[in-house]
């Protein structure tokens, strides 16, 4: 996101969940990562077996 920062670039929606952006004049000004939710979601993350016979 550092390559677009500056410049007039609208990020999809998805994005806006991970992280605060800030946009003036439609130019991405700066962004924040969301920590409380990226910490949540690796949380859930989990490793599991399947055992067979």
């Amino acid at each position: 996101m550092d390559k677009i920062k500056g410049r007039e670039y609208k990020l999809p929606k998805r994005y806006e969940h991970y992280f605060k952006l800030t946009y003036h004049k439609d130019k991405l000004y700066g962004y924040e990562e969301r920590e409380d939710v990226i910490e949540r979601e690796l949380q859930l993350c989990s490793y599991f077996a399947i055992v067979t016979s």
